[in-house]
C-alpha cells in the first residue's frame, strides 16, 4: 500500500514537473511571436517607407535628367548653340585653309 503512495506521488510529482515545464516553454514561446510580430511590423514600415523613397528619387532622377532641364542648365553654365559651325573634310593634303 505504502509502495502505490508513493509511486502516485513520484507520478504526480514528475506530471506536475513537466506540466510546470511546458506552460514555461508556452510563456516564453508566445513572448517570442509577439516580439517577432512587432519587429516584423517594423521592417514593413521602413519598407514601405523605401518604396515611397525610392519613387520620388526616381521621379527627381527622371525631371533633372530631362533635355529641357540640361539644356537651361548648360546655358546657365555658359554653354550655348554654336555661332559658327566648322566642319573637316578628309582630304589627301595635310593641312588645308577654312574658305
Amino acid at each position: 500500500m505504502k509502495k502505490n503512495i508513493k509511486k502516485q506521488r513520484n507520478q504526480r510529482g514528475s506530471y506536475t514537473f513537466f506540466g510546470v515545464i511546458f506552460i514555461a516553454l508556452c510563456v516564453f514561446l508566445a513572448i517570442e511571436c509577439a516580439t517577432s510580430g512587432t519587429e516584423m511590423t517594423k521592417l514593413i514600415d521602413s519598407q514601405d517607407m523605401l518604396v515611397k523613397e525610392k519613387k520620388e528619387l526616381t521621379s527627381r532622377l527622371v525631371e533633372v535628367s530631362s533635355l529641357n532641364t540640361i539644356q537651361e542648365k548648360a546655358s546657365t553654365l555658359g554653354f550655348n548653340e554654336p555661332q559658327k559651325v566648322v566642319y573637316i573634310q578628309k582630304s589627301n593634303e595635310f593641312a588645308s585653309l577654312l574658305p
